[in-house]
């Protein structure tokens, strides 16, 4: 990955922590460095301290994308000043359609995606319906919190949904009609 801030660029992990640290100490913004399973830093989240709102940059590494030169003990025991605690990922996640009432529910390890409506009277039922709730994990795979990502389109009811590790992807198609909701992955 290489992360470009002000003048300085670089990919290596000990710069990032550096980079962390410098944009720390300006007292305007808090950085949060999150790691996955590997170590390996996946996740970059800025929070904007006087204005409270959170800026998130999330960065994704594939499998062979990018090259360790330092272990994950190292970035672990580099992190733990100032008594850093753990950052956890969700498992699960929300995304907003243009729809007022319907949302969409992600299984952010395995790929499995919901529609979930509520209501805000007698005349509509509050439910939660699988779009396709199957795994998109092969059985060798592990699974891993944040994996899978969403992503509006133009077209209010088409999402696509990332793998954010080996860069498949699908077509999520929402739809308060059961016969038009489907996942379906995006060939090359």
């Amino acid at each position: 990955i290489k992360v470009i801030y002000k003048d300085i660029t670089t990919s290596d992990a000990i710069e990032l922590i550096n980079l962390k640290k410098i944009i720390e100490d300006q007292n305007k913004y808090e950085v949060i460095l999150d790691y996955d399973n590997n170590g390996y830093i996946n996740q970059v989240t800025i929070i904007v301290m006087k204005k409270a709102i959170l800026v998130l940059m999330t960065i994704f590494l594939g499998f062979f994308s990018f090259a360790q030169e330092h272990s994950a003990d190292e970035l672990k025991k580099s992190m733990s000043y100032g008594g850093f605690g753990e950052i956890i990922t969700p498992r699960y996640k929300l995304y907003q359609t243009e729809n007022i009432y319907n949302l969409l529910k992600l299984d952010t390890a395995t790929g499995a995606i919901w529609m979930v409506q509520y209501s805000m009277n007698e005349h509509a039922d509050a439910m939660e319906v699988a779009i396709d709730d199957s795994s998109l994990l092969k059985s060798s795979d592990e699974e891993i919190r944040g994996r899978y990502e969403l992503y509006p389109t133009k077209n209010k009811y088409t999402f696509i949904l990332l793998d954010t590790v080996w860069g498949y992807p699908y077509q999520v198609q929402w739809s308060t009609s059961p016969k038009e909701r489907f996942r379906v992955r995006i060939y090359p």
